[in-house]
């Protein structure tokens, strides 16, 4: 499928995936005329919303899709090419709808109640929507995520807690009551009478939301909510990570954690009755990452992606959770599962088998012989993001590199064998003529234990081997997120800018940074920063080495969890003379529950780790000159850590700078305020490491 913008409206077409061949994928005139052919619907209403595609909420088929007129829900079915209308109420806010498989029914979130309506395609009338919970509140949120349930375990915009069983007869939804979670306000100080939002999150050791997990039948429109027995987890340490039903729609598979997350169980619910089986455990010496849902096969069996070893592989398990063996093996993580041949007992995934830079991939026999030596089936050295078609003959992939953007290919499934380019792209960065560019290089760097560490530099264009240049490092450093890849983006044109103004712009991923294992990543356990620190250390003693290095002028910058590693570097160490902290966390006291207590434990086990790695605490040994930059709405890293940063750093006689970003979030997205931000930082690194008279 694919989207084209004319004239301010979206446009699909079908596209021939081997030919290119395309073909609208649906008429606008003929959903026009569907939709205007139900009862008080507007005919310009009708036309504006069937002709912008990127209004319509398309099902996992592709056949059907939801659309919102004017506050109310249609469904258009582009088989039949019939419309009918879902909801009769405008007024009502609606999210999180989405259709049940077979285009029956409606599920809808309202006021943070969960809602099914049956679809009267033959009838036309608007069915009164069965309201499945009565008791949601700012408080209280059933088949709708939380905060801190949406940004920490189902992913930022993934909101929908409810899942439909493939038959179409249940839906299974998260209940989450915050009850007991404190609220947190953040103001807006713009008017001239303040707004004020609150919402609530869980501090480190503080309650987290109790979570349930229900599952009502559609058919029983007076039938109660089966709650799944999770007896066994106390409600104030459960957290309900990952759910859904299972193929034969009569199971739905759970996943449950402590909130430290030292363990995971992988159990099954009886759709009926709601009792659990636990099926698998998973335990570490530090904590337990969710990965994935089981992937099944035909027989009832299952895949399972586990970090038991200190690195991600596939593992093979029968129906009864009986672990039949590895299948995948080695110093290397398996990323994704991309698609099964049952049949030939192949999987393919993607994985950094050729390296930790790198993403490419890979087939292996599903009954794990050669599982540590894969066939890989992408050529080309890089990254790779590919998609595989439901049948696996065929999958897209997105190619890129440091110093290539993204091309698109279509490949066989079978072999990797490319069948047509789909969408050329520009020139490599050495050969675009008219822009004075650097070119970066990857490079490794051994740590004072012998661990290597991945490391980038890019030097001005004009560069020199006889003149000294200060160095400005960028880093992010948070558990499992490299910064250096071979990957178009990783050296931005803000990167560039810095080199062209005489500078080394140096990454270098610390060890818990890297996608080396999991166990390197357990470094941090209890104490984030040190041994962050001792990595960084081991980098900078790298550059000493560089004879065009000065690393007297070495500045530093950082956002988020970078953030805080520039705080936490200026205040435990001297390596660097200026730094930028960017939405830092001050003190780990002042972040999310789940976040949080997965690295550190929790403040009452771990006090001294709390204690030691909070930038707060070291005020008094700010050494260098350090800009705090904030947005004032910041829900993610609340202002209240740069606020009582800069209280520590007034109170212990530290100079700094500080900027604020009103009504900007984590990231300041708004264009003038980004710029400002940009220009400010660049400057204050650049001014700052320039030699002096």
């Amino acid at each position: 499928m694919e989207t084209r913008f004319e004239a301010g409206a979206a446009t699909l077409y079908r596209v021939d995936a081997r030919t290119g061949a395309t073909s609208p994928l649906y008429d606008p005139a003929v959903l026009e005329a569907a939709l205007v052919a139900l009862p008080e619907m507007e005919v310009e209403a009708a036309r504006t919303a069937s002709r912008n595609a990127s209004s319509l909420r398309f099902d996992d088929s592709d056949r059907r899709a939801l659309v919102d007129i004017k506050g109310d829900l249609y469904a258009y079915d582009f088989v039949s090419r019939r419309a009918a209308r879902v909801t009769a109420a405008p007024a009502e806010r609606r999210t999180n709808a989405t259709l049940s498989p077979d285009g029956s029914h409606v599920a809808f979130v309202l006021k943070n109640d969960l809602y099914i309506v049956p679809v009267g395609w033959s009838t036309g009338a608007v069915a009164v929507p069965r309201r499945i919970t009565a008791d949601g509140s700012p408080k209280i949120f059933n088949g709708r995520l939380d905060w801190v349930y949406e940004e920490e375990l189902y992913g930022r915009g993934a909101t929908t807690s409810y899942r439909w069983s493939a038959d179409s007869k249940r839906l299974a939804f998260l209940r989450l009551d915050d009850t007991a979670v404190s609220m947190i306000s953040i103001a807006d100080e713009l008017p001239r009478i303040p707004t004020v939002e609150e919402f609530p999150y869980p501090k480190s050791g503080d309650p987290n939301p109790k979570a349930s997990l229900g599952i009502v039948s559609v058919a029983e429109k007076n039938g109660a909510t089966v709650w799944t027995d999770l007896g066994a987890y106390p409600e104030a340490d459960r957290l309900i990570v990952r759910f859904g039903f299972a193929p034969d729609s009569a199971r739905v598979v759970v996943q449950v954690q402590n909130r430290t997350q030292t363990f995971l169980h992988l159990l099954y619910a009886d759709a009926v009755t709601g009792k659990t089986t636990k099926i698998l455990e998973e335990t570490s010496p530090a904590w337990v990452d969710i990965l994935d849902e089981p992937r099944f096969l035909a027989d009832g069996s299952f895949l399972w992606r586990s970090a038991r070893t200190g690195f991600r592989h596939l593992y093979r398990y029968d129906a009864k959770g009986v672990l039949r063996g590895a299948v995948t093996k080695g110093d290397w993580d398996v990323s994704e599962l991309l698609a099964v041949d049952e049949p030939g007992r192949v999987v393919v995934f993607a994985g950094n088998q050729t390296g930790a830079t790198q993403l490419q991939v890979f087939q292996s026999k599903m009954d794990g012989t050669g599982g540590d030596s894969p066939k890989r089936i992408t050529v080309r050295d890089g990254t790779h993001d590919v998609a595989f078609d439901p049948s696996g003959a065929l999958f897209l992939d997105r190619w890129n590199d440091l110093n290539d953007p993204t091309q698109l290919r279509l490949h066989s499934g079978t072999d990797g064998a490319e069948i047509r380019p789909l969408g050329a792209n520009l020139l490599p960065i050495t050969t675009r003529r008219g822009y004075k560019l650097s070119e970066p290089q990857l490079l490794t760097i051994k740590a004072r234990d012998g661990y290597p560490l991945d490391a980038l530099i890019l030097k001005p264009a004009d560069f020199s081997p006889i003149k000294k240049y200060p160095v400005i490092y960028c880093l992010y450093g948070g558990p499992s997120s490299p910064m250096v890849e071979d990957k178009w983006g990783t050296v931005s044109l803000w990167h560039q800018y810095l080199a062209q103004q005489g500078c080394i712009v140096f990454m270098c991923d610390n060890r818990s940074a890297s996608g080396k294992g999991v166990k390197n990543v357990w470094s941090v356990y209890k104490n984030l920063g040190e041994s962050e620190t001792r990595d960084i250390t081991d980098a900078i003693g790298y550059l000493k080495t560089l004879p065009y290095a000065d690393t007297s002028r070495v500045g530093v910058y950082g956002w988020s969890y970078g953030g805080f590693l520039v705080e936490y570097l200026l205040t435990h160490t001297n390596l660097f003379q200026v730094g930028v902290a960017g939405a830092g966390v001050a003190d780990w006291r002042l972040y999310d529950t789940i976040y949080t207590e997965r690295y550190m434990d929790t403040p009452q086990a771990n006090p001294d780790g709390y204690r030691n790695t909070s930038p707060i605490n070291a005020a008094s040994k700010l050494d260098g000159k350090l800009l705090v930059l904030h947005g004032t709405l910041d829900d993610n890293v609340h202002l209240q850590n740069t606020v009582q940063l800069i209280d520590a750093l007034q109170r212990a006689g530290k100079p700094f700078d500080m900027m604020v970003y009103p009504r900007s979030r984590h990231g300041i997205s708004d264009p003038a305020l980004s710029r400002h931000m940009r220009t400010l930082l660049t400057n204050y690194l650049l001014d700052n490491l320039r030699s002096k008279p």
